[in-house]
């Protein structure tokens, strides 16, 4: 029994939650059958106890999501933010969806 119950005691420490704070999508307007394909972009921020150094995790996500479609046209972008908690810390993690849509063969 007692190490039943120290086993759910660690468990509740180290357990974590996760949270979606927000979702967006910008508008799109892509013709049907136009040359399209789907990118992705991701950065994090890792937060202890409510200290870090890194605060353009976001700026980083959209740079990325920039060079990977830098001759066409970026639309249908969705940003994901959310967090995972842990045991005195945390991490805020963006999540940039979009299509690359080559505007020259228009």
């Amino acid at each position: 029994m007692t190490r039943l119950l120290g086993c759910l005691v660690v468990a509740l420490l180290a357990g974590c939650t996760h949270s979606v704070h927000q979702v967006s999508v910008s508008a799109h307007d892509i013709p049907r059958g136009a040359p399209v394909r789907r990118i992705v972009a991701e950065a994090e921020q890792h937060v202890v106890l409510y200290v870090t150094d890194n605060t353009d995790f976001v700026d980083e996500a959209h740079r990325n999501l920039l060079s990977q479609c830098p001759r066409g046209e970026l639309v249908a972008v969705e940003t994901r933010y959310s967090t995972s908690h842990g045991f005195l810390s945390f991490d805020n993690k963006v999540r940039m969806t979009g299509w690359c849509h080559d505007a020259q063969s228009r």
